[in-house]
């Protein structure tokens, strides 16, 4: 079983560095199918396909933080990014897609939403700002206006003596800026995945459910 899974693996990555239009590789780790990490290498194209076994970047990370218990901060000495989360406001969006009795969101401004497992969501991201050299960039709402439920915050892993956090960010050996995000929970969970230039523009985004 372990060689199949390896071998459709590699048809993944293969055929996703082929499709690759930007010709970039990332250190990735993969969860095989004894729920162990794999480091490889690969094309974000092809990281699209494996979403739902991604177990990080093997990168050097950004220092994590909390400000108040609604901003996360990812920072090092040159970088800083921040995420502000907000509760949902349907009125602060051009349109809202409700169903079964207003119950239910299906999406805002005609994007599928993600992080509900049915329901209205009690979360968004509000903002996300990027600070190099005190130069500030707003990240554009367009790039994450359909994520809802983000999980900003860290728990300790005991066997680990460390840290887990559901928000990271990472500095390629390219200098980009990955922020990965762990968000939602249970049938509502999933990952995204933000690549930025040293300017704060998005050149790539990954959604996808993480199981």
């Amino acid at each position: 079983m372990k060689r199949l899974y390896c071998i459709l693996l590699v048809l993944v990555i293969v055929w996703g560095n082929v499709c690759a239009q930007d010709g970039q590789q990332y250190k990735v780790r993969i969860y095989d199918d004894e729920e162990e990490l794999v480091d490889t290498i690969m094309s974000f194209v092809a990281l699209e396909e494996v979403l739902h076994l991604f177990g990080g970047f093997n990168y050097p990370t950004l220092d994590h933080g909390i400000l108040g218990d609604s901003v996360s901060r990812l920072f090092n000495d040159t970088v800083e990014f921040k995420i502000y989360k907000a509760k949902f406001d349907s009125s602060k969006y051009e349109s809202v897609e409700f169903y079964d009795d207003l119950n239910h969101i299906g999406s805002v401004n005609g994007k599928k939403v993600w992080g509900t497992d049915g329901g209205i969501p009690q979360w968004a991201i509000e903002k996300m700002e990027f600070k190099r050299n005190d130069r500030v960039v707003n990240i554009p709402t367009v790039s994450y206006i359909d994520l809802f439920e983000p999980n900003i915050g860290c728990y300790y892993v005991t066997h680990s003596k460390s840290d887990w956090c559901y928000t990271k960010g990472y500095i390629t050996d390219r200098n980009k800026l990955i922020i990965s995000m762990s968000n939602s929970d249970a049938a509502g969970g999933y990952e995204v995945i933000f690549v930025f230039n040293m300017d704060g523009e998005l050149e790539n985004r990954a959604v996808g459910h993480g199981f």
